[in-house]
């Protein structure tokens, strides 16, 4: 994905950790295999809590990706990690082989103590059109494995999530072109199989501190429960581009059904758009981006009814991001 990554983001504070990876494509009949396999540590937020004892964590991930011989703009892949609370910090390592062997279903809530470890696992494809400059791209992901084949095909969707994209531009033979792209990302769940409610995204049964790194998610930056919506224009040239972005994102919508007489009027919406820019220096690319956005209903204050006027709080935000990224 180009904006939310359900497994493995930039959204978080780099990782230290060890991994193994395909120096170049591996060549077979149904084309090109590339791999990468790693073992790291987790570190909480320092305002997460004082319990020394539940702070050290380990992360291990696979990602294979096959580039396809019959259409080289096809790529598809899958990727896994698994989160372990453990003991040490050398203890990470024994867990260097966990996307391999740990196939563990989620405990009830009513059993504590009995989740050894936290998963993900996503598949994804990417398909690129070279001569109309078309690419599109999914990526669909689920916190539990199918317990059967026959769960498979009668609840598919039992803790899935989603994002979709696309872009298409102009010829870049051209000096000068448009790009539009689009994203959108579902991560809010629903239960669909009775005695078995679905986790929140990103959290966890087994490390309580989830699927985090310094108390930031590692996946797709709406969070548990969100939802987002993006839609972008750009004006492309070969040193420089200026384009428009609006973005809806829903949070937390799956905490927001178990508060006690949760209505419609509730949700903590937030809209957005701006501005933004790049140009394409010798040795650097430098980008700005201004943004103002309205939060609607913030963590579900709204008191809205048929009966009432709105009592909500409504956080409005304005946003400027520079970054410089050498070359």
């Amino acid at each position: 994905a180009q904006r939310n990554t359900l497994v493995l983001s930039n959204n978080a504070a780099g990782i230290p950790r060890l991994f193994v990876r395909t120096a170049r494509p591996v060549r077979t009949r149904l084309g090109d295999v590339e791999g990468r396999l790693f073992i790291g540590g987790l570190t909480e937020s320092p305002f997460f809590d004082r319990d020394a004892a539940n702070d050290t964590r380990s992360v291990n991930g696979i990602l294979v990706t096959l580039r396809a011989a019959s259409d080289t703009g096809l790529t598809l892949g899958l990727s896994r990690m698994v989160i372990a609370p453990t003991t040490s910090t050398i203890g990470r390592l024994l867990h260097f082989s966990d996307v391999f062997f740990r196939w563990e279903p989620v405990a009830p809530e009513s059993e504590p103590g009995t989740q050894h470890s936290d998963q993900l696992f996503s598949l994804f494809a990417r398909w690129v059109f070279p001569a109309s400059g078309f690419e599109t791209y999914a990526e669909w992901a689920r916190t539990e494995l199918p317990r059967s084949f026959r769960e498979y095909l009668v609840t598919p969707q039992h803790t899935q999530g989603y994002t979709v994209g696309l872009q298409w531009a102009g010829s870049p033979a051209e000096l000068r072109h448009l790009r539009i792209s689009a994203e959108a990302t579902y991560l809010e769940q629903t239960a669909v199989i009775v005695g078995r409610p679905p986790l929140d995204y990103y959290v966890g049964r087994a490390a309580i501190q989830g699927f985090t790194q310094r108390g930031q998610i590692l996946g797709a930056s709406v969070g548990p429960g969100g939802s987002s919506q993006y839609v972008a224009t750009d004006w492309m040239d070969a040193r420089w581009r200026a384009g428009v972005f609006v973005e809806r994102v829903r949070t937390e919508n799956d905490a927001l059904y178990r508060q006690i007489g949760a209505r419609l009027t509730q949700h903590d919406v937030t809209l957005l758009g701006g501005v933004r820019a790049g140009l394409r220096l010798r040795q650097t690319d430098l980008s700005a981006e201004l943004s103002t956005g309205v939060r609607y209903n913030y963590l579900f204050e709204s008191t809205f009814n048929l009966g009432n006027p709105v009592e909500a709080i409504d956080v409005r935000n304005l946003t400027l991001r520079l970054t410089l990224s050498p070359r």
